[in-house]
């Protein structure tokens, strides 16, 4: 192939000749090279296109190949609790994983928009371009209520809560496509019932994530509960989202460290950049050697490397300043697969799809561990 892309739900893209296809984990082509277009798997499903009558077409299938939602549409989104928004002559509506209108095709859209369900209710907007009305409709299409406000996160609610916004207005480019962005005013959230249970007082919120949302205002960021109290004061220069229990923020002397989510300094600012923990450990640098620290701020690989990518099934990528090549070590910062491949992507499944003069599937090596015996009691029923 010409061009892989990471597995995804024991799928992977690959490309050869202009079209695009999905292999197994065996290598096998499970869906032929005959798409102009397609995204990996996602709930079980893929969105591909073609091109028809010069316009690109774009529709579903399942890991079979079958095509389960017609290859007809404008746009299409993720599917997201058994629907997928998908857009025709400029309309939104939804389909089901059957390719069955369920949410009829009345409402507008804007490109860079995205539009999702979450605890039975997506975010949709009608009327004038610039001045949208936001509703939350149910999975029948039916209308739960209005959304009151100039503004609302049409990617959806993130934990039962969904982020509104007055105060500001809209605008419009012209680029490589067009999209209407809000700009200015003030943020909060409102629950699943359209209560406000957030005001309006933050210059930025984001999503919800573990329970807190990073929010921002007058310049400081920090981190708010679902009540709205302040759960990390707002005296940081940035913030991440948050994850295992930590958020990644930055000080004013542009270094980064790690909070709680009572805003205690658990891990100090010593770190390049503002990156997140994902299972249990933190890939950053300092002073541009990289390195991983877990959730007590122990070093778990020494910072003294050209650079290691993100965890994926307890094995770090990373690339041997030397050769330039990469490889994977574990959680240890021992080498398991050595630095000969040019590119190495995530494992996924068990298996990582890796490069060296051409394309090749990998399986995850089994890593030992020592059992360490103890003296603990134990109660057997």
């Amino acid at each position: 192939y010409d061009y892989m892309e990471t597995f995804s739900e024991g799928m992977a893209l690959v490309y050869k000749d202009c079209q695009w296809g999905f292999i197994d984990k065996t290598g096998k082509l499970v869906v032929g090279l005959q798409y102009d277009s397609a995204n990996s798997f996602h709930n079980g499903y893929a969105s591909v296109a073609k091109y028809e009558n010069e316009e690109m077409k774009v529709g579903f299938i399942d890991k079979t190949g079958k095509v389960v939602v017609p290859v007809i549409y404008d746009t299409v989104f993720d599917f997201s609790e058994g629907l997928a928004a998908v857009v025709k002559e400029g309309k939104l509506g939804f389909v089901d994983t059957a390719g069955n209108v369920v949410v009829p095709f009345e409402y507008d859209y804007g490109a860079y928009e995205e539009y999702y369900f979450s605890g039975g209710l997506a975010v949709v907007t009608t009327g004038d371009y610039l001045s949208p009305r936001y509703l939350a409709v149910d999975k029948t299409g039916k209308k739960a209520f209005d959304i009151n406000y100039d503004y609302a996160r049409t990617s959806g609610f993130s934990e039962g809560m969904l982020a509104v916004g007055s105060g500001g207005k809209w605008d419009y480019d012209y680029g490589f496509a067009y999209f209407r962005y809000y700009d200015g005013g003030k943020y909060g959230f409102i629950d699943a019932t359209g209560k406000e249970i957030v005001p309006l007082i933050y210059d930025y919120v984001g999503d919800f994530h573990d329970g807190i949302a990073v929010v921002g205002k007058d310049g400081k960021f920090g981190a708010i509960d679902k009540k709205g109290n302040v759960v990390v004061p707002l005296i940081y220069s940035n913030a991440g989202d948050g994850s295992n229990g930590l958020l990644c923020v930055e000080n004013e002397n542009g270094k980064c460290g790690y909070v709680d989510y009572k805003g205690n300094v658990v891990i100090d600012f010593k770190f390049d950049y503002l990156i997140d923990f994902k299972d249990g450990y933190a890939i950053n640098s300092i002073d541009w050697e990289w390195g991983a620290v877990d959730t007590a701020g122990r070093t778990v690989i020494p910072f003294e490397h050209y650079y290691i990518y993100e965890i994926s099934e307890g094995l770090f990528a990373y690339e041997d300043s030397e050769s330039g090549c990469l490889g994977y070590m574990d959680a240890n910062g021992k080498v398991v697969i050595d630095p000969v491949y040019y590119d190495a992507q995530p494992f996924s499944g068990g298996v990582a799809l890796v490069f060296k003069e051409q394309y090749g599937i990998i399986s995850r090596p089994s890593i030992s561990y020592k059992a360490v015996p103890t003296a603990s009691t134990v109660l057997v029923n």
